[in-house]
């Protein structure tokens, strides 16, 4: 390929490599940081640090496993490795909603508590009503029973939170379109 530089039109030949150069299309850079293709993009788009990719994501998406490309909208293949960690002041802030609900299921139970014992107490009578006490009983006691164990995964929640210990941004492949999540 021959271009043409200034008036005087003398050709100088452009050598392949200076075309086809590629660089990141955050930074710019081609750099000695290895480039990746992650999503459908072509050409100058194609190419992208890791590095660029990962500071773009985390400011982009609040949850990194639903990060896509602006541009194809393709969502990029990633390798996280994720934890459940024992952080009740970051699961507070997090999980807020949680928070409230815990002392509305404790007051539930309480209530539900004191009326078991009034009903167990003067209404119910195993003696002369069997099967009429049992099932009272068990209307009872469900709510509790369901109160108990909405309350400790509310409280699991807030206590423990998932940490991403590490994540990587796989190349594309035309095969998979989905985010692979690791637990450990």
């Amino acid at each position: 390929m021959e271009k043409t530089h200034g008036s005087n039109s003398e050709i100088l030949p452009i050598a392949n490599s200076d075309l086809e150069k590629s660089f990141c299309r955050i930074c710019y850079e081609s750099g000695t940081d290895e480039l990746l293709n992650p999503c459908k993009c072509n050409g100058s788009l194609k190419h992208i640090h890791e590095k660029c990719l990962k500071i773009w994501i985390e400011v982009k998406f609040e949850d990194i496993t639903k990060a896509k490309c602006e541009m194809c909208n393709y969502s990029y293949m990633m390798k996280i490795n994720q934890q459940k960690q024992f952080n009740p002041k970051k699961g507070a802030v997090e999980n807020f909603g949680y928070c409230c609900i815990i002392p509305v299921l404790i007051f539930i139970i309480l209530v539900m508590s004191i009326i078991v014992i009034i009903i167990s107490v003067f209404k119910i009578d195993f003696q002369e009503n069997l099967a009429y006490s049992i099932v009272m009983l068990c209307i009872c006691l469900f709510p509790i029973i369901g109160s108990f164990v909405m309350l400790f995964f509310a409280i699991k929640r807030v206590l423990y939170v998932i940490e991403t210990k590490e994540w990587c941004i796989l190349e594309y492949r035309e095969v998979n379109n989905s985010t692979k999540v690791i637990p450990s």
